[in-house]
């Protein structure tokens, strides 16, 4: 487990993944990652993860990603299984899949995700999981999916979704 708390990452560019940060399971990071109070805003990725690229498990809590961008998926953040709470997700963008968040799989409370955009699901991207006491809004799909596009399974519980426009199918879940 490796731990990033109270940590800033801002401005930062990547020719690649990870403008702010990059994990996998081959750099030493160890099998999972958490994140408390830290924030990554305006990171620029020329490929996945604006924010941050995890090729590991992440457990983030009371933490800001705004305004990151990547040229291909997750603006905000691409993972794995994602665990997220108490955070807030804006104004992150990506070329491709989940403008605010991409992950396999994702267990999200108390969160926002709000005024992202991508060319197809802009809020969440993911396989599945439990979205709960959390709000998806404002977020812009030029294609499917605008607030949420999930592949199997997913759970709301206590949720707001609104205020999402997707180009076509799709502009809540």
């Amino acid at each position: 487990l490796t731990t990033v708390q109270g940590t800033h990452f801002v401005d930062n560019i990547s020719a690649g993944s990870g403008a702010g940060l990059f994990v996998d399971d081959q750099t030493g990071w160890g099998s999972s990652l958490d994140i408390s109070d830290s924030t990554f805003e305006g990171n620029s990725a020329g490929s996945d993860g604006g924010g941050l690229f995890a090729d590991i498990d992440v457990t983030i809590s009371n933490s800001t990603f705004t305004a990151n961008a990547a040229v291909d998926g997750g603006g905000g953040l691409m993972t794995h299984d994602l665990v997220i709470s108490g955070s807030t997700l804006s104004s992150n963008s990506a070329g491709g899949f989940g403008g605010g968040l991409r992950a396999a799989d994702v267990d999200v409370t108390d969160s926002i995700i709000s005024g992202n955009s991508s060319s197809q699901a802009a809020g969440v991207y993911c396989g599945g999981g439990t979205l709960a006491s959390t709000t998806v809004s404002g977020n812009t799909s030029s294609s499917a999916g605008a607030g949420i596009y999930f592949n199997t399974s997913l759970t709301l519980v206590d949720s707001e979704i609104n205020d999402n426009i997707g180009g076509y199918n799709g502009g809540g879940v």
